[in-house]
């Protein structure tokens, strides 16, 4: 990531590293407090984290109103994978 900076004990790649548990709610504690700090300082990862967060909350939306076609959900599943 450029300009990666360390905040409340995060660098930017390890805080896009935990955006999927943050916003799923999985985080420890500790760990929750330290990605918020993060994401309040720093304005890259808060422009990104909101960014994600939308995106998320839109895909939900969506899934919530049509089910996803088993062929289409193991696809994208497939391709999130990739990306972590």
């Amino acid at each position: 990531m450029r300009r990666e900076r360390l905040i409340a004990g995060l660098r930017c790649s390890e805080v896009i590293a935990r955006l999927d548990g943050y916003v799923a709610g999985t985080l420890a504690e500790e760990e929750r407090r330290a990605v918020v700090a993060h994401v309040s300082a720093c304005p890259l990862c808060e422009d990104f984290g909101g960014r994600y967060g939308a995106t998320i909350a839109s895909i939900r939306r969506v899934h919530d109103e049509a089910e996803l076609p088993a062929e289409a959900k193991d696809r994208l599943l497939e391709k999130l994978a990739g990306l972590r």
